[in-house]
Formats: C-alpha cells, structure tokens, sequence
C-alpha cells in the first residue's frame, strides 16, 4: 500500500509540473484537485520544487495536520478574496446565500447597514447587532452544502507561513471541523488556473450511501453542477486538441474499466466499498486492480467471470 501512495504522490506532482509548464508557455491547462487532490496540490506547491530538480527524500508533508471533518457537510465561509475570485465570481447570489455560513450572511448584512444607512447605528441596535453576531457564531448552517470528508488538512496560520503557498495559491474559503480548529477549503491560483476543495462538490448528485451526511436539495444540485460546469467552461480556453476521432475515441471514459461499488460488496463485503462506481486508471503494470492478490482485483475478476457467463448464457437461450 505504501508503494501506492508514494507512486500516487509522484504522479500528482508531475501533473502539476506539466500544468505549470503549459502555462507558462502560454498554453490555458487549468487542475482541480478535490480532498485528497487538494492536499497533494498545496503539499507539492508548498515544496516549491521544479520538475529538473535534484531527487530528495524531503517531503512537504508537514503542511498536513489532523481535523475532525469526516461525514461532516457544512456551508463555506469566505474571505475577502472568495469574494473576488474567478471561481465564486459568476455564481448567482441566490446559490452564492444559500451556500456561505450564517456568521458571512450577517456579515453582508450589517455590512449593507452601514452602508444604506449613512450614519451610526443606536446603542439599542448595536446591542441587537452584537446577540445576532453572537448567535451566527454559534448556529448551524441551514444548507450545508458543502461535504467534508477528511482527517487531514491545511490551517490557514500554516499555509500563510509559506511563501510558496501565498505567491501562488488565494485561499477563497476558510471553515472549521467539529473542535472548532480551522481548516482552508478552498483555494484558488493566483498565476495559473489551478482550483481546489478540501470538500467534495461532486458528490450531491451521484453518490447515495445513506451513511453519509450528503445534501440532496435543489440547491445542493446546483452547486455541485455549477463547480462543475466552471470547471468545464474553464478547459474550453485550453488550445489542445486531438488530431482526429480515433485519436479521441482512445481516450474516452467508457473506455476504462467501471465497477460497481455494490456488486464489489456482494462479493466481497470486507472490502468496505463506500462509492457508488469506480473507474480504473493508469499504468496496468502499476495499478493495485492488476495485482491478483489485490482484494479489488479479486472482487473484478469475479464480477467479470459472473458477467461472462451470464453472457455466455443468454446467448445459449437465444
């Protein structure tokens, strides 16, 4: 397992010097790293290593600590700069209500107060404006359209202390895990078009385990498709292209090997398969799915054997 993750952390920070070198070149490559992505795309830039230099055993993983923020959906709480952003910038101020904590709605609020109102606030209202500053601190957000499910993260008194962090990386979310110890959720780069959540904004329309705390409302779609469709939007200024359809075709996903979290179950109910689907990639000779004594490939090869024959029989009735 260990050979995994180091080949995984190798293979994240190659992605992310070839997408710092396409734009450098003046090539538009935007990355998005979600969770686990998120965290190896600011250990790697924290690193502030260059893609010619020397091997090093020196990691930048002390950027990482321990949060309590597993199954544990939230609404967002920006900074001055999430305000600005190219990520939240278009998004509409119906969604962009329903997804910031109750603490940034009143500070919009008093904010709009002072600045309608033209004068100083009555020591009645300033009492009033001080219990309900109170009571957005401590309230739950009604949303929580933002799902966290990680027990590592980035403090934002970390990450400021790095210069490489803070030349390149805008850090447009800051929220807190259930001890009240503040983690960045999202960032964004400031040079390149690089993006990150510490929380998952994928997941409100496609995965459906009852034992996670996943928003399933309207405006959890919305936001989940609106990330998304930002993202896409985003790769559409990006001049690569495939030389033809066949060249395309290659690459497509119905390309790779798709599994089913629950017929993985079925099999083999150790395996403690929480997804809904899991799609294979990479190196054969690399990936955990090729090794025989893999508990995924064993769960594979027995689905695809059952499939197989189920086949074989249906053309036999035929």
């Amino acid at each position: 397992m260990l050979l995994y993750v180091e080949q995984c952390r190798r293979t994240t920070e190659r992605i992310l010097w070839h997408v710092q070198e396409e734009n450098e070149n003046g090539n538009y490559f935007p990355l998005w790293g979600t969770c686990l992505g998120f965290e190896r795309l600011l250990e790697h830039v924290a690193a502030a290593k260059k893609k010619d230099a020397p091997a090093t055993n020196a990691t930048s993983s002390s950027i990482l600590e321990a949060f309590d923020a597993e199954n544990y959906p939230i609404n967002l709480h920006f900074t001055e700069a999430g305000w600005e952003s190219r990520l939240f910038g278009s998004m509409s101020d119906d969604l962009f209500k329903e997804v910031q904590t109750l603490q940034f709605q009143f500070f919009l609020l008093l904010q709009s107060s002072f600045s309608f109102s033209g004068s100083l606030i009555s020591p009645s209202e300033a009492l009033m404006v001080c219990i309900l500053g109170i009571f957005c601190q401590i309230a739950s957000p009604v949303g929580r359209l933002a799902f966290n499910n990680h027990g590592l993260g980035i403090h934002p008194e970390t990450f400021a202390s790095s210069r490489a962090l803070t030349e390149e990386i805008a850090v447009l979310t800051i929220d807190k895990d259930r001890n009240g110890k503040s983690f960045v959720s999202t960032i964004e780069g400031k040079k390149a078009p690089i993006y990150g959540t510490q929380w998952h904004p994928e997941k409100p329309p496609w995965e459906w385990n009852p034992q996670w705390g996943i928003a399933r409302s309207e405006k959890a779609i919305d936001m989940s498709n609106f990330m998304g469709r930002f993202f896409v939007n985003e790769c559409k200024y990006n001049k690569n292209e495939f030389e033809d359809e066949n060249a395309l075709r290659k690459y497509l996903l119905t390309n790779r090997l798709s599994l089913s979290g629950a017929s993985l179950l079925d099999i083999d109910p150790s395996l403690d398969m929480p997804f809904t689907e899991i799609y294979c990639f990479g190196n054969a000779r690399h990936h955990p799915s090729s090794d025989p004594q893999h508990p995924v490939a064993a769960a594979a090869a027995s689905l695809t054997s059952s499939n197989s024959s189920s086949q074989q029989s249906q053309k036999m009735i035929q």
